[in-house]
């Protein structure tokens, strides 16, 4: 290819873009043919980033980022909390390059930006938005509370695009009318600062797989010696020196095998199935983890991470007592002084329901009156000891969080 330079002579253009890949080692060369997408995408990972607990963690984020988009109902968010350096950005990445993409987005992307590649991605015709196309995913890299503060449209993609049923934003045009847009697929965000622990983002927290990412010489004793005789320094995989050119055509051969489809979509059906079920899920996942649960664990089923929907179900059952024994440990000061008090305030009173229902007689309900919780907060706040201001909005937003409501006869449960 020749181009006219400032002084018009015809010079042959240098393509970076091709000289490296001629360059550069081929992902081919990482790839094992006589194993599973699912261990060549886990092996490759563990040579990108270290993960604390990563029997766990890097198996999950195998999962998620293998995980189709037209099969799948309901994702949750994989975001990557950690200090820089930890590997964050490497993960959405690789996740982007798996699916065919070498862009992420970044705090500085707008809601219409995204939104407009997204339909790219997913739609044959992002006009009819009738027929979908299979690897959408957006990666944000390096995302912050401020922005989703601010841009309420960009929050609410994230809020509602998790779920199928609820993944239509309307936006308003300069005419007045609405125009509509589906927002589902894979989200992976990216961030130093503790989105999932700020009450502020309560709902958003309901919908994320949290993944914590630490610099190794942070790792406990047990994280350590799962990369014991192991130099990470040496041996970590930069992604700048692979060319990753084709590599989605694994991820898309493997969701357009028809019988993988048939078997995720029988899966699912017997995980959803109403009434008694084959199997029992276990105590340690709530509802709204098992909501969230049920497309990944049809993912790793198909994928052959699980030999069995009981292994999937013991292996998810890790993760969520790992993720609050580990991950939820660090809420603010001011919701752990709020659940001290609740817990303070209604001993007593539940102790005196459990004595009426040991006679069979009806409970009464609980009351916290605002006045004692008032005074108590206003105490805390003189001592120094929030880490915010107790602002009513502020604190009624925590208190509901914590599973109570105001009403005119005081706090009580929801």
């Amino acid at each position: 290819m020749e181009f006219n330079n400032s002084s018009n002579r015809k010079i042959e253009y240098l393509d970076p873009k091709a000289m490296y890949a001629n360059a550069l080692d081929s992902w081919e060369e990482l790839w094992d043919d006589s194993i599973s997408i699912f261990w060549n995408t886990k092996n490759i990972l563990e040579q990108i980033v270290w993960l604390p607990n990563p029997k766990i963690l890097n198996t999950l984020v195998a999962i998620y980022i293998l995980a189709p988009t037209k099969w799948t109902k309901i994702l949750p968010i994989l975001f990557c909390y950690g200090e820089q350096g930890s590997g964050k950005s490497s993960t959405s990445i690789f996740a982007n390059l798996l699916h065919g993409y070498t862009q992420t987005f970044s705090s500085a992307d707008t809601f219409a930006s995204i939104r407009n590649s997204l339909d790219n991605m997913r739609w044959i015709d992002p006009e009819l938005k009738e027929l979908e196309k299979e690897g959408a995913i957006l990666c944000w890299d390096n995302i912050n509370k401020e922005t989703l503060l601010r841009d309420i449209k960009l929050y609410n993609m994230l809020l509602f695009g998790y779920n199928r049923s609820t993944e239509k934003v309307q936006i308003a045009n300069m005419d007045g009318t609405n125009k509509e847009y589906k927002v589902f697929c894979p989200k992976i965000l990216s961030s130093i600062e503790s989105i999932h622990l700020d009450y502020q983002f309560a709902e958003l927290r309901r919908r994320m797989i949290v993944i914590p990412h630490k610099q190794f010489e942070k790792f406990n004793y047990f994280d350590k010696q799962y990369y014991q005789g192991r130099d990470f320094d040496l041996e970590k995989l930069d992604l700048d020196s692979i060319s990753w050119e084709g590599i989605e055509t694994k991820f898309l051969q493997f969701w357009s095998n028809v019988d993988n489809c048939k078997e995720y979509v029988m899966y699912r059906k017997i995980l959803t199935k109403r009434g008694n079920k084959p199997f029992e899920i276990p105590d340690s996942i709530s509802s709204s983890q098992w909501t969230i649960s049920v497309d990944l664990i049809c993912t790793g089923l198909v994928l052959k991470a699980f030999d069995s929907i009981n292994h999937a179900l013991e292996f998810f059952a890790k993760y969520w007592e790992y993720s609050k024994v580990e991950i939820y440990s660090e809420f603010s000061a001011t919701l752990e002084h709020l659940r001290s008090f609740i817990g303070d305030e209604t001993e007593s009173l539940k102790e005196c329901n459990r004595l009426l229902v040991e006679k069979d007689l009806k409970p009464k309900k609980i009351y916290i009156h605002p006045k004692r919780l008032k005074h108590h907060l206003d105490k805390l706040q003189s001592e120094g000891a929030l880490d915010i201001m107790p602002r009513p909005k502020y604190i009624q937003e925590i208190m509901n969080q914590l599973g109570w409501k105001l009403t005119t006869k005081g706090w009580t449960e929801k």
